[in-house]
């Protein structure tokens, strides 16, 4: 059963309690959803009836302001009481949290200010434009935190339009209809009209795609601004044309081989047809500026703003128009920047068109090319009239850049070459990897060992990774030199590791990452400590300074005209799945996200509500996710959409050799037993204690075995054997290179791999048990004895998983016995252990990668606010 499927039975799921019906969350849900697709539709309905000026209120507010403001209010209490209901609507960065930043300034800055100057009795000053203001943005905020659909609320605003226009025609002997008076003509500023007319133009555009009506409503448009005797919006009608041929001849991706002939050619042109140019636009400005009306409008709001250097900066207050000495006379200065800077200075600038540039921007970048060219219509055209108090501004800007955005995510790319599985083998892959040679990392060896099989498979491949990773630079893999691009980063724990000391940090860390119920109040009270550093200042992990660098090389890479067919991203550390989020949301790439460990669902891990944030935010933009066992793939499964698989380490045949060292030989005949761990070890919870409780139960045994540790921090482990007496049989060393590490696997007896006995462990395939299959030496497992790990090693006979002494001890006593335990472990081994060699986990995701870019899975989903 899919999610879909899910949620539908989940609606219809009624349970009885006693004689009462509850309805279930998703039931309740559905209803709300209901209710807010009511809300859309008058959303529209209402900005429309906002042009409407013969009913209003005797304090001048009109019928639309007040229906808008009822469905405002019915959008905060529908976030409200959906928000622990379904998944909340949450954008990045200044989608998200630009109306309250907007919000936040007028309340805070821009009321004080209106305040001020309304005290000084300043011509102009106005505290209820300042509420106009407030009530565009409460509108603004009611669709940022909740699923709006903004293709009904476009469609009921542009229905609306067109129903009022057949009215002023049949009504057209009263004003009270519809602004009639200033639609045939009879004001200075038909303006208004003509900017709903471009907004419903734009919106129509964004969310319905089809060209036929696209066509029609463009010259529904020219034919609306005609009549209503608006030049703003026949110069956005030109503006409109010119883009498209800029947005067709200078792409984007050719910017800058196409620039430059471009602009040369416009100069030829210019300096041959001067004259006729100037001629012609003296006699636009001419028409434009009614008898120099508007151009001394615009002299006088300069000279308003200009008036005092703090009103420079923040303006003089909300108001029809402001200034220390009033000088110009009018409404406004009918220009959006100017009236902007004069009423909230910078602040209110940025404000004003921040949705709008943000979109006309990614507009351009994405190439859709009829979209850029009507928000440059609509930044020109506001330069003719003041938009900044219109709802349907906000709208039409915000609702754009939502759209381009998501479309971002999960549409089809314009400029990249769609990949179909099987019908093009060869991929462009951007690969995104902290962890990565010559840095001996157990996650370095998975991602460099794919990287050079994709590559030799003649797979197109750059990678993004890290330099200074304080590691041992000692993984030598054959990558051709120019893939890899190592940026910089910056350590969160920098500030604390120079006053404490590496050391301390680093128990305190260790401490917050494995508490257990045994500790003593001391290390427990470091426990906590720990916990509480790391679940502040390691969201989502410790390596979160890297984002931003490894972003922009990513970007850098693109920019350069080396375009992936799809971005992959491997986790550990989470971070650089966010990198791979953000990159292809930019550049409308798919991206695959491999995750080794899950990330808030990790038992190793304690994670905070900011976490899990981050996580849905980032992986339900993911093309498919990657993980390497079928219980981790289930539960990515159960909480995104995207298609999850399962690709397992593996290990490289070339790195070991098959040939048993001779010191075999020399130990069976000495009947003496040599058991090795390779990699990091945790009290509580990957823990050798059974082991040496084995130990313990036989000294004759012990006389006999030589337990190694090759791993950093051992010093506990050390501790742990003397409290059992068996010292003696344990030795701990610091960490080897790689290389190192294969030999001692593979001059052992026995493998040690230890795991948490926690059912949250049931998944985990560490790439250390690949490692140790590829050393083809029996393996014995420590820990949870039911999970993924112990079920593939007894499942293959590649040893035994067990928690009890006695079993354990038994093991160790066969293999020091018995030569036929050992030949079995050995011809499991050569029969099973090829199943695990890395090429073929590496065709799987070439197949995965290919699937997630092909067109039929990056298609255009239903955007939705």
């Amino acid at each position: 059963m899919n999610s879909f499927q899910k949620q539908k039975k989940m609606r219809k799921e009624v349970s009885a309690v006693g004689n009462k019906e509850v309805i279930s969350h998703d039931e309740r849900r559905l209803r709300y959803i209901k209710i807010s697709a009511v809300t859309d539709v008058l959303s529209g309905v209402a900005l429309a009836f906002i042009l409407q000026t013969g009913w209003r209120l005797p304090i001048g507010v009109g019928f639309g302001e007040m229906v808008l403001l009822v469905t405002i209010l019915i959008g905060f209490a529908m976030t409200i009481l959906t928000w622990k209901y379904h998944e909340r609507f949450i954008l990045s960065g200044v989608l998200h949290y630009g109306p309250l930043l907007i919000s936040g300034y007028l309340l805070a800055v821009l009321l004080p200010q209106t305040w001020y100057y309304s005290s000084l009795e300043l011509a102009g000053s106005s505290v209820r434009d300042w509420v106009a203001y407030v009530f565009s943005l409460l509108f603004l905020c009611s669709i940022a935190f909740r699923p709006t659909h903004y293709r009904r609320m476009a469609a009921a605003l542009v229905i609306s339009l067109i129903f009022f226009w057949l009215g002023s025609l049949v009504f057209g002997s009263s004003d009270a209809v519809w602004y009639y008076a200033r639609f045939r003509g009879g004001a200075l500023n038909p303006n208004q009209v003509a900017l709903y007319a471009l907004c419903g133009f734009l919106l129509l555009l964004v969310y319905l795609r089809h060209v036929p009506l696209i066509v029609v409503s463009f010259f529904a448009l020219a034919i609306f601004g005609y009549l209503a005797k608006s030049n703003a919006s026949k110069v956005a009608l030109v503006v409109f044309v010119m883009a498209c041929g800029v947005g067709a001849l200078i792409p984007y991706v050719k910017i800058r081989t196409r620039l430059l002939w471009v602009l040369l050619v416009m100069a030829v042109v210019w300096f041959v047809f001067r004259n006729d140019f100037y001629s012609r636009m003296t006699d636009w400005w001419a028409a434009v500026d009614g008898q120099n009306a508007r151009q001394l409008l615009l002299f006088n709001g300069i000279d308003a703003w200009l008036s005092s250097g703090l009103g420079t900066i923040f303006g003089f207050g909300a108001g029809s128009f402001s200034g220390m000495s009033a000088p110009f006379q009018g409404s406004e200065v009918h220009n959006t920047a100017i009236d902007a800077l004069t009423i909230g200075g910078f602040p209110m600038l940025f404000s004003v068109y921040l949705f709008p540039v943000s979109a006309w921007w990614l507009a351009y970048r994405q190439g859709r090319i009829l979209i850029f060219s009507a928000l440059s219509s609509l930044i020109v055209f506001s330069f003719f009239h003041y938009v900044a108090r219109q709802p349907v501004y906000w709208l039409a800007g915000y609702g754009t850049l939502v759209y381009l955005v998501a479309v971002g995510r999960v549409g089809k790319p314009k400029f990249a070459d769609a990949v179909h599985a099987g019908n093009q083998p060869r991929l462009k892959i951007l690969f995104i990897s902290y962890f990565f040679p010559p840095y001996n990392a157990i996650g370095a060896v998975r991602t460099g060992k794919m990287v050079k099989r994709l590559l030799d498979a003649g797979h197109d491949v750059r990678v993004v990774s890290a330099t200074r990773q304080g590691l041992p630079q000692t993984l030598q893999i054959q990558i051709p030199e120019g893939v890899v691009n190592y940026t910089d980063w910056v350590d969160v724990d920098m500030i604390v590791t120079r006053a404490l000391g590496k050391k301390a940090v680093t128990k305190v860390k260790s401490a917050g990452a494995a508490p257990t119920s045994k500790m003593k109040w001391p290390s427990r009270m470091v426990s906590m400590v720990g916990r509480f550093y790391v679940s502040w200042m390691h969201v989502p992990d410790r390596y979160i300074g890297w984002f931003f660098f490894a972003r922009k090389a990513c970007q850098q890479i693109i920019d350069e005209g080396w375009r992936p067919d799809v971005i992959y991203a491997s986790a550990t550390p989470y971070t650089a799945l966010m990198v791979a989020a953000s990159a292809g949301r930019r550049n409308d790439i798919p991206w695959v996200g491999e995750l080794r460990d899950l990330w808030t669902d990790n038992p190793y891990a304690h994670h905070r509500a900011l976490s899990r944030w981050l996580e849905r935010r980032t992986l339900r933009t993911a093309a498919a996710l990657v993980t390497v066992s079928e219980p981790l793939a289930q539960v990515l499964a159960d909480k995104y959409p995207s298609s999850c698989h399962v690709i397992m380490n593996g290990f490289d045949a070339e790195d070991f050799v098959r040939s048993v060292p001779k010191t075999d030989t020399s130990r069976a005949e000495s009947r003496r037993l040599k058991i090795v761990y390779t990699g990091q070890l945790y009290a509580g919870r990957r823990d050798p204690t059974v082991l040496l409780q084995a130990l313990a139960l036989d000294r004759t045994l012990a006389s006999q075995v030589d337990v190694v540790f090759y791993g950093p921090n051992l010093a506990w482990v050390a501790k742990l054997a003397t409290e059992y007496g068996v010292q003696a049989a344990v030795r701990v060393h610091e960490p080897v290179t790689r290389m190192e590490a294969i030999r001692a696997q593979q001059q052992a007896d026995v493998l040690l791999l230890l795991t948490w006995d926690d059912p949250r462990e049931r998944g985990v395939l560490t790439g250390k048990l690949f490692e140790y299959i590829g050393a083809g030496r029996p393996i014995l497992v420590l820990g949870h004895v039911e999970g993924d790990a112990a079920s593939l090693v007894c499942g293959e006979g590649f040893g035994v998983a067990s928690n009890d002494p006695v079993e354990v001890a038994a093991f160790m006593k066969a293999l020091l016995s018995d030569t036929t335990t050992r030949a079995t472990y050995e011809r499991a081994f050569h029969e099973r252990a090829g199943l695990y060699e890395r090429q073929a986990q590496v065709e799987r995701l070439v197949d995965v990668l290919k699937t997630a870019c092909a067109p039929q899975t990056y298609a255009v989903r239903r955007v939705q606010g």
